[in-house]
C-alpha cells in the first residue's frame, strides 16, 4: 500500500516526535518528579491528603488550574509557583520536540525524488 505524501509526512512526524521525546525523557521525568515533590510539599503545608496534592501539582503543572484547590499557606503558594514554572518549561520542551520532528519530516519529504512533481 502506497502512502500519500501527506500521510508520509504525518508518519515521519510521529516517528521523529517519539524519537525526540526519548532523547528529552530524562529531563521531562525529572520535571514531573519535581512537580510531584512540590505537590507533596504543598499538600503537607495545606494539610491536604497526598492524592489531592498530587492532583493539585499535575493540574497546576499542566497549566489547567481548575481552582478547586487553592493554597493559602505562603510556602504552599511558593510551591505552586514552582510547579507552574516547571509546567511551562515542560510545555516548552515538548513543543520544541514537536517543532524539531516536524522540521525533520518536512526535510525528508522535500528530499524525496517524487516530491518535486508540479502541482496542478
Amino acid at each position: 500500500m502506497k502512502l500519500s505524501a501527506f500521510n508520509r509526512v504525518r508518519l515521519r512526524f510521529a516517528i521523529e516526535f517519539w524519537r525526540s521525546l526519548r532523547i528529552v525523557w530524562p529531563v521531562l521525568s525529572g520535571i514531573i518528579l519535581l512537580m510531584i515533590g512540590f505537590g507533596f510539599c504543598a499538600s503537607r503545608f495545606e494539610r491536604w491528603p497526598f492524592g489531592d496534592g498530587l492532583y493539585f501539582a499535575l493540574i497546576t503543572g499542566f497549566t489547567v488550574g481548575y481552582g478547586d484547590f487553592v493554597p493559602h499557606h505562603p510556602l504552599a503558594r511558593a510551591c505552586a509557583v514552582c510547579i507552574a514554572f516547571l509546567g511551562i518549561v515542560m510545555t516548552a520542551i515538548i513543543a520544541a520536540a514537536a517543532v524539531k520532528a516536524l522540521s525533520r519530516a518536512q526535510e525528508e519529504q522535500a528530499s524525496r525524488p517524487d516530491s518535486h512533481s508540479p502541482r496542478s
